[in-house]
Order: structure tokens, then sequence, then C-alpha cells
């Protein structure tokens, strides 16, 4: 007998909804239409509550390198079942994935302390970085004060593009940024 599927109402995090075998509408075609489309830039407009954030994090865990296990996140859908040239491109890229749903705040001042926490936790997420050689000391000395939160505002402006910079040169491979 089959486990019961539940509704994961309120939760948008792909990976969670899978390996808990809750409810999901097979979008993952979306990833083919994405390679196929072959653009640097891509918007994916849709209205409130049609299922955004749960489209990025699907893309997120099929593109993002190193992660073997999120392989099996995706042999039951139906992008699994396309052409081998798709499927190959399944944990071949770097990704950068930066959420700004919870800079909801009244006064700018707090927004902006919110977006500079949320680029803080993506440079710590990255931080096996400052251990290569891959960073000139200089670049280390930023990375290391935009995750104490002490860097320039030039530095946070800047701060996604640099980070994809580092990622491509860590990995020599294109960066797959992901912004909801």
């Amino acid at each position: 007998m089959q486990p019961i599927k539940e509704l994961n109402l309120g939760y948008s995090d792909f990976k969670n909804i899978i390996e808990n075998n809750n409810y999901f509408v097979d979008k993952s075609l979306l990833i083919k239409e994405v390679i196929k489309a072959g653009k640097s830039v891509i918007l994916l407009p849709r209205p409130r509550r049609f299922g955004k954030t749960l489209n990025l994090s699907m893309l997120k865990y099929f593109f993002e390198i190193d992660k073997p296990g999120n392989e099996k996140l995706f042999t039951e859908l139906k992008i699994w079942q396309t052409e081998d040239e798709i499927k190959a491109k399944r944990g071949k890229y770097p990704v950068i994935y930066l959420s700004f749903k919870d800079a909801k705040e009244s006064k700018w001042e707090k927004c902006y302390e919110q977006i500079i926490a949320e680029i803080s936790d993506l440079y710590r997420i990255n931080n096996f970085l400052l251990s290569t050689d891959f960073l000139e000391e200089d670049e280390k000395h930023t990375f290391k004060e935009i995750i104490d939160k002490k860097a320039k505002e030039i530095d946070y402006q800047r701060s996604i593009k640099r980070l994809s910079e580092f990622l491509f040169r860590y990995y020599n491979q294109q960066v797959v940024i992901l912004v909801d």
C-alpha cells in the first residue's frame, strides 16, 4: 500500500515536497524550456501564489553542481523522460539562489538590512571559496566583510556579480543566478 500523499501548504521548497511525497503538480518540463531557450536572461512572471518560488527552487535543485543526491528528486518526473542532452545538464552549474520574499518592510532601512542579510547568507553558503587560491587577498577580505555584514555599500551593490565571477573561476562553468 502506497503512503497517503499530503498537501504541503505554505511550503515552496521543491526538495522538501518531493522527499516528503507531498502532492506536486509536475511542472518539471519548465527546466527543458529554460534550457532550450538558450537565453542568458529569462524572466518568469507569474501571478501571485502561482508557484514562482517553487519553480525557482526546482531549477536550483536541478542545476546545482556538487549535489549528486539531487538526481533522485527528478527521476519520477516528466523531465527524466526527456532527451539525454537535457538530463545531462543536471548538476552541472554553480547556482546562486537569492530570495527577497522576506524583505517586506515598511521602511527602506529595514528592507536594506534584510537584503544585506540575504547577501551575507549567500556568501556564507559559498565560504568554501575562502580556502581556495581562486580569490586574491583583497577579494577574500571583502568576502569576509560581506559575511560579517561590515562591507561598504558598493561591495553589496556588486556582490552578486562578484560572487558569480568567483564561482565561475572556481568551477570554470557558467553560473545560474535565480532571483525570487
